[in-house]
């Protein structure tokens, strides 16, 4: 199929087909669905009876305004980008302070895969969060009624619903290759993320994921720090997934410190030291590679690769020994 939105796909686009097919839900050939639709998409205490009143684009710099039976619904809209400083917030609060006397609803809307950092946003801010499985569900019984609607859905399910799901089993299946897709990345750290959040080990997570030069993505998990421990420079422990030439994709343990030479023996000392405890902490079941001895600000504490490691067992492993190792640590 040639479809339209393979030239569209921009967050742009989603914003108008959803602010063009809440308004064809008031409409005769569609309006059978406007329940199952809205219910798909976490809207509340609507019937089928209910009527879209109006639709506004870009108020307030929100993506869509929707009035439904006087009751507004927000959508903040993504289809891979994630959430960029206090901006829930911000929306949240112009529209309490403009409309104090109607119901809100705060929907989180995402086409891509949607991390434990951005569902821990979303959820502080009132937001409920709405994704591809969702958006999927509401258009099913709408795909046969008009070739735009039918055209979406295709768009949706072949370039987000099924490379999710593949993404997913590749990881499920040992494919080390599937970390040269971020959301890979991605969701192998937002699961330790989550699981770690949950033994409070740190007050502030701190995951972070970008690209290199040339485009292959990366993927960070800080789970410890200490302030001032060179002079006035913090030294920072993260979790890093990226990837070497020769070996291929790994997740490994890296102590961070933004020194000059002046302090290089100290961090070298250091380093020593957290290798000595990381080492002693790793379970049986994983295979610890050698780590390599390059780089002043940024250093190498343990490290595993994909291809010889069985997910199961590693992110088993890592749960366990970032707790371990993070208790040692406060100490050190």
């Amino acid at each position: 199929m040639n479809n339209i939105f393979d030239y569209a796909p921009k967050e742009l686009v989603m914003d108008a087909f959803f602010a063009w097919i809440f308004k064809e839900l008031n409409e005769q050939t569609l309006s059978k669905y406007k329940l199952h639709f809205l219910t798909n998409l976490k809207l509340k205490g609507f019937t089928e009876n209910s009527k879209i009143t109006d639709i506004e684009r870009q108020k307030f710099n929100t993506d869509l305004l929707i009035t439904i039976d006087n009751k507004i619904v927000l959508f903040e809209n993504k289809t891979t980008s994630t959430i960029h400083s206090n901006q829930l917030e911000v929306y949240k609060q112009k529209l309490d302070n403009c409309h104090q006397d109607i119901s809100i609803q705060y929907i989180y809307m995402k086409l891509g895969f949607i991390d434990y950092k951005e569902e821990k946003q979303a959820k502080k801010h009132g937001y409920t969060i709405v994704n591809i499985d969702n958006i999927i569900q509401a258009l099913e019984p709408l795909k046969g009624c008009c070739q735009i609607v039918n055209q979406y859905y295709n768009f949706l399910d072949t370039k987000y619903r099924e490379k999710l799901q593949d993404i997913h089993a590749g990881i499920k299946n040992n494919d080390e290759t599937i970390y040269c897709h971020s959301d890979a990345q991605r969701i192998f750290l937002s699961r330790l993320h989550k699981k770690l959040d949950s033994k409070k080990i740190a007050n502030n997570f701190i995951f972070r994921y970008s690209a290199n030069r040339g485009g292959s993505p990366w993927t960070q998990l800080s789970i410890a720090h200490k302030d001032n421990q060179y002079g006035d420079t913090k030294e920072s422990i993260f979790w890093r997934i990226d990837k070497k030439k020769k070996n291929g994709y790994y997740v490994r343990l890296t102590q961070y410190a933004n020194i000059d030479n002046t302090h290089k023996k100290e961090k070298e000392e250091r380093l020593r030291d957290l290798r000595n405890c990381f080492n002693q902490l790793v379970p049986n079941g994983v295979v610890l590679a050698k780590v390599s001895n390059e780089g002043l600000k940024s250093s190498e504490i343990g490290i595993f690769y994909f291809k010889d490691n069985k997910y199961d067992e590693l992110s088993k492993a890592l749960v366990d020994l970032s707790i371990d190792f993070v208790k040692e640590y406060k100490e050190l």
